[in-house]
């Protein structure tokens, strides 16, 4: 019933509502109705669902990000949730699917396109957050507000390397703190 509310209804309220009880019973169409609200007439609900594909972390959203990129390119807030987005991801990864995407693409704008999403995912923003935090040298103030830039960031590649600072007996325990939080 609820994916039937999301692609159905006529009341954007509705679709919108119906995707967040999705979510928050971890329903199996989720990931659809995901997909599916990237083309929403309400443009808050595209805005939802791309920073959900961000936060859940599957790269199977990465080629509809790519291609909400494309086709939603003036809808400037929904722009910056899908670079936030595609910044969670391995930038390997999302290389290879906008080369994938844009292979057979002869539009006006592809190339340019795809020049700038190339662009944002070799912004590794994630990468350089986790080697300001391990330098040692660094004030650990500095190392300290490079954690904190990642709270509301969703980097799932480099867990493991927080996991290992959090593990080391020779860090700085305020610093291990800030990263559990």
């Amino acid at each position: 019933i609820l994916l039937d509310k999301v692609l159905n209804s006529d009341y954007a309220i509705v679709r919108y509502n119906a995707l967040m009880l999705l979510e928050k019973l971890n329903h199996p169409n989720w990931h659809k109705a995901l997909i599916a609200s990237l083309q929403d007439s309400f443009e808050f609900t595209r805005r939802i669902a791309v920073s959900r594909m961000g936060s859940c972390g599957h790269s199977k959203f990465i080629p509809h990000l790519i291609d909400a990129f494309v086709n939603d390119y003036s809808a400037l807030r929904v722009k910056f949730n899908i670079v936030e987005s595609l910044n969670s991801f391995d930038t390997d990864l999302v290389i290879d699917q906008i080369n994938k995407y844009f292979a057979d693409k002869t539009f006006y704008l592809a190339e340019t396109y795809k020049k700038e999403l190339i662009k944002i995912a070799n912004s590794d923003y994630a990468g350089d957050s986790i080697e300001d935090i391990k330098n040692k040298d660094s004030k650990l103030r500095n190392r300290v507000l490079s954690v904190l830039f990642l709270r509301n960031l969703q980097y799932h590649q480099i867990v493991d390397e927080l996991l290992t600072i959090i593990q080391d007996k020779d860090e700085d325990p305020e610093l291990k703190q800030y990263i559990v939080e």
